[in-house]
């Protein structure tokens, strides 16, 4: 055997051993590193529920920017993502900022494709569902949503802008 043939096979098993040494770890870390994921979004979500628009903003932009970044380990995060979405696309269209409120919506509709088409929907039901849902029936489930998890209540900011109208 030469040399060459020698340390090939070295590093292939360098290589296997590194593998299944991060496997291990993975699988005995993942379900504490997907509570820690679980965790830390839902103080992101508290921290939406309970701020001013500014606050309800960058706990949304934190909670989806963490998401992609921690999805390729923790994939199920990114079931999160349509309603994210949908509730940045309320907030910016409430604060008059229509063209990000747009971006958001599809941003929406386009994450629940992905999730559609992970659970196995047919593309004719993936595209009528995409097609079917509007910026108000978006609006309407994040709403229902959260006042469903803040005991009636909702964002506090859409609260501070009802009191701001003249």
């Amino acid at each position: 055997m030469t040399l060459q043939k020698v340390v090939q096979l070295s590093l292939a098993c360098l290589f296997s051993l590194f593998a299944m040494l991060a496997c291990t770890q993975t699988r005995s870390a993942g379900k504490h590193e997907r509570d820690r994921a679980v965790s830390t979004l839902d103080e992101m979500y508290a921290n939406y529920l309970s701020g001013n628009m500014v606050e309800a903003r960058s706990n949304l932009l934190k909670g989806i920017a963490f998401i992609h970044e921690n999805s390729v380990r923790i994939p199920e995060l990114r079931g999160a993502l349509p309603v994210s979405y949908a509730r940045l696309s309320l907030l910016e269209r409430k604060a008059g900022n229509e063209a990000l409120a747009i971006i958001s919506f599809e941003k929406s509709r386009y994450w629940r494709m992905i999730e559609h088409q992970k659970v196995g929907l047919k593309p004719e039901e993936i595209v009528s569902s995409y097609n079917s849902v509007t910026q108000e029936d978006s609006d309407y489930e994040v709403l229902q949503w959260d006042k469903t998890h803040s005991k009636g209540v909702g964002p506090a900011y859409l609260k501070q802008l009802k009191q701001s109208e003249p």
